[in-house]
């Protein structure tokens, strides 16, 4: 009878922690208590669901049973001669999709130390994405992922608040889980099964000089990686082609396929700030960093297959792959703000980042021919590869006040950079490429503070691109900000903003056309400071707009794609706080939030949901929510869902 035990432990927890008589004085003020804190834990139930178990999981994902939803704990050390204070916090622990812990220990002007773990619980399977059966009522995604990622965190700094501040810093990034993917062969494509794993370790430590005028921060680093997938099938396969080839039906019988990365990096950085006068800040930092990696791929395959640009149709494959890189990577920015009058400010920024990427690569193809006879691909000498490229970026800005309540500001970035590396040998051309990326951008802004109850603000950035490196960069583009900020009176404030981005490419062969606009509307009402009432709203209609031409897949033909969208995104909560019971006040919270949106994907969400606290005791809390979810699509309307979510438990204070 799990579902009853939190009113068993509130019911104890009563009987033994009665409130003091009318006429027994409190607890002596002034005197610190050695352990603190609150946590709230209690249970969650699901209602029938109804709709798709994999969108539901790819969206929503929140499960039910036992939970402890908070923690925040602190112990205070009254001796301090190990720690000063302990501080245990946790959330959304008991089979949630995303849960934290976090440890702090501290001794003053001794050390500081602090552990921070991470869970997330990733899942991704919508029926609609990479499905060529869609048209034939088959719900399968031929890329899914259910992948569990863990994060452990730990930075300890010795004599915290002192001029010089060693630190040493530990981090650990893994995940692992399974999936679908695609195994693609001339001709077809197979859906597998594809097993994922990788681990980051990763090492820093250095020292802080924190004087009056200067900060300066010397780190050295290193950190050390693993990536392993392995995909595979066993059993006849089809794929997504269902008519013959050449009189052939291809398939699939057996496959492994793996591939593993691994490798090391050193880094050693530097930060800088300074405030030499009173009229001058400077700034900067500085990244020196030596990557390398080594790469194996093997893969076997049986079947029938067809070669990609003959008509040899063939049996059984293998491929072996081996790669090394080396990828020396230094990066650099400078910044100052000068202040030659109280009205003017001049601030100037400066950056660059240049990787250049060696490697080699040596790769082997066997093949069995459907009339037996073996062909072995000749083993070439490692083929040299490299990568080379190089940023930067100039900004130069004015802020001017001619008057108390007006800012204005312009200014100029340029950005530059080229690139080089090889074609890929399935290129007609063979040999290098390069590239090159130059862009001047004008800025423009200002602030407006007509009163202490109003404040606008308005930021403008344009430019149109000599050059660029991609397809869907920005090229010829404007960008627009506009905020505003107004106090109508003590309890009543508004809040609005615009946002703007339009970008063009038109060259003929990329004919690139987007837009993005959101246009919002806050409001926040809180009569008495949200005595009794509070109230809270936001409402926002976007629109995305994307053309861009491309090459059909099937003949290499040019097409146009185009995406559109346009939304509503609301959300609103209203607080009420009833008369006092108990010396504390029972708060019903009542809103939700919805998306509705038209265009390539229409799709409906909602959440409304309604939460009550009612006080046991003045330190214990009863609480219930309920919240409905609600996904529903106009052209996937398999993939909508819908179910009720409850959940009650106890909030202690301590």
């Amino acid at each position: 009878m799990r579902r009853y035990w939190i009113a068993l432990v509130t019911l104890s927890l009563l009987a033994q922690q009665e409130a003091p008589p009318a006429g027994q004085p409190s607890p002596a003020p002034g005197v610190e208590q050695w352990f603190t804190g609150s946590f709230e834990v209690g249970e969650r139930f699901l209602g029938p669901l109804r709709g798709n178990t994999d969108a539901y999981r790819s969206v929503v994902n929140l499960g039910e049973g036992p939970k402890l939803f908070e923690a925040d704990l602190t112990i205070r050390n009254q001796s301090r001669k190990a720690f000063d204070r302990l501080t245990v916090r946790g959330h959304s622990w008991g089979g949630e999709p995303y849960n934290t812990a976090r440890v702090e220990l501290e001794r003053e002007g001794s050390y500081r130390f602090g552990v921070e773990y991470r869970n997330l619980a990733y899942f991704n399977a919508l029926p609609s994405f990479a499905n060529p059966f869609l048209e034939q009522g088959i719900l399968f995604n031929q890329r899914a992922f259910d992948i569990q990622r863990r994060t452990l965190d730990a930075l300890l700094e010795l004599r915290p608040g002192s001029r010089i501040v060693p630190y040493l810093a530990f981090l650990r990034d893994w995940g692992a889980g399974s999936g679908v993917t695609d195994f693609v062969a001339a001709g077809n494509e197979y859906a597998v099964r594809n097993d994922l794993s990788d681990r980051t370790t990763h090492l820093r430590g250095g020292v802080r000089f924190e004087l009056r005028r200067f900060h300066l921060t010397l780190e050295q680093g290193g950190s050390k990686f693993k990536d392993h997938q392995r995909a595979f099938h066993a059993g006849t396969h089809f794929g997504n082609r269902t008519a013959p080839l050449a009189g052939q039906r291809l398939f699939l019988s057996s496959l492994e396929q793996s591939w593993r990365a691994e490798g090391d990096s050193l880094y050693t950085k530097g930060l800088l700030s300074t405030n030499l006068a009173s009229w001058v800040d400077l700034y900067g930092q500085f990244l020196y960093s030596i990557p390398s990696s080594d790469v194996s791929y093997d893969q076997a395959n049986r079947g029938l297959f067809r070669e990609p640009f003959d008509i040899l149709f063939f049996t059984a494959q293998q491929r072996i792959l081996t790669a090394a890189t080396n990828q020396p990577h230094t990066s650099g920015s400078f910044g100052a703000e000068v202040r030659p009058h109280r009205r003017l400010r001049i601030r100037e920024s400066w950056m660059t980042d240049r990787f250049h990427i060696a490697g080699a690569v040596r790769s082997e193809r066997n093949i069995l021919r459907a009339d037996s006879a073996e062909i072995a691909g000749a083993v070439p000498d490692p083929v040299p590869e490299r990568l080379i490229l190089n940023y930067h970026r100039q900004e130069v800005s004015l802020l001017f006040d001619p008057v108390s309540w007006l800012t204005l500001r312009g200014g100029h970035r340029y950005v530059w950079g080229d690139a080089a590396f090889r074609r890929p040998r399935l290129t007609v051309s063979a040999g290098a490429q390069s590239g090159e990326l130059k862009m001047h951008v004008g800025l423009a802004g200002l602030v407006v503070r007509p009163s202490t109850r109003l404040n606008i603000s308005f930021d403008f950035e344009g430019s149109s691109a000599e050059r660029n490196y991609f397809r869907t960069s920005l090229q010829d583009y404007q960008r627009v900000r506009i905020r505003g900020r107004w106090q109508a009176f003590g309890s009543l404030a508004f809040a609005a903003n615009v946002a703007l981005l339009r970008n063009e490419n038109p060259a003929p062969d990329i004919r690139f056309d987007f837009l993005s606009r959101e246009n919002s509307l806050s409001a926040f009402w809180t009569p008495q400071g949200g005595k009794w009432l509070a109230l809270t709203g936001d409402y926002t209609r976007s629109t995305l707009r994307s053309n861009l031409l491309i090459r059909n897949p099937t003949d290499l033909g040019r097409e146009q794609s185009a995406y559109r969208e346009n939304a509503h995104i609301a959300t609103a909560v209203l607080d009420l706080n009833f008369p006092q019971v108990r010396q504390a006040a029972p708060k019903l919270s009542a809103g939700g939030s919805l998306f509705v949106s038209s265009g390539n994907r229409a799709s409906e969400y909602y959440r409304p949901l309604v939460r009550f606290s009612f006080p046991l005791h003045r330190k214990a809390h009863w609480f219930f929510e309920w919240s409905w979810y609600s996904l529903w699509e106009r052209f996937y309307i398999f993939e909508g869902f819908r179910t009720h979510h409850y959940l009650t438990g106890l909030r202690f204070a301590l």
